[in-house]
């Protein structure tokens, strides 16, 4: 990774899957706030500049998909890597130019950090 550590949004509605993801990728140094939901997600994205969103799409009061519209609506080009147990049709439908990957889980943690810098590395 570059010398300014990535900043990553993590936004999961299962606080073991938010600690374990934030562990993992701040061994590499990355930056890492966590969002519990995607109203969470949108309050920080509001606020917040992020180089990626790790974005679950199954959550309570606003899921994956709200935040992805509140990401195309307001202009915020950051990318997102949907991590999902679930991989239906509506991955497929997914805006190509915000989620450049989608996961599913359970996620493998050294191939969630390749994709995660190559992200980082490719948009700064």
């Amino acid at each position: 990774m570059s010398a300014v550590p990535a900043k990553v949004l993590i936004v999961d509605d299962d606080p073991a899957i938010r600690q374990i993801l934030s562990a993992l990728l701040k061994r590499d140094g990355t930056e890492c706030d966590i969002a519990e939901d995607g109203e969470a997600a949108i309050g920080r994205l509001r606020h917040q500049t992020y180089d990626v969103v790790l974005l679950d799409l199954l959550m309570p009061r606003v899921d994956g998909l709200g935040v992805i519209s509140y990401m195309k609506e307001s202009g915020i080009t950051t990318p997102v890597v949907v991590i999902s147990a679930v991989m239906d049709d509506r991955v497929e439908l997914l805006d190509p130019q915000l989620v450049r990957v989608a996961m599913q889980k359970p996620l493998e943690p050294r191939e969630l950090r390749r994709v995660v810098e190559a992200i980082v590395r490719h948009t700064r």
